[in-house]
This record gives C-alpha cells, sequence and structure tokens, in this order.
C-alpha cells in the first residue's frame, strides 16, 4: 500500500474498494476436482 499515492485516507478506501469492485464484476470460474464427491 505505500505505492498507492493519494492525498487523504478516504480516498485510499475509495480506490481499494474500487479495486476490489473491479475485480469482482467478472465471476471466476473454478477448475479444481479436489474432495469434490466426498461429503464431510
Amino acid at each position: 500500500l505505500r505505492h498507492i499515492r493519494v492525498a487523504s485516507k478516504p480516498e485510499l478506501k475509495e480506490r481499494i474498494l474500487a479495486y476490489l469492485d473491479d475485480i469482482n464484476a467478472e465471476p471466476v470460474v473454478h477448475t479444481w476436482t479436489y474432495m469434490i464427491g466426498e461429503t464431510a
């Protein structure tokens, strides 16, 4: 976080939340198969 240049903490929070929204815009298709058929 030290390399993100912002003027204030609220701006930092806004930029981080915008980044997370951008990442979560497209769903990730999980392709693992480890223990998928087993029940707990």
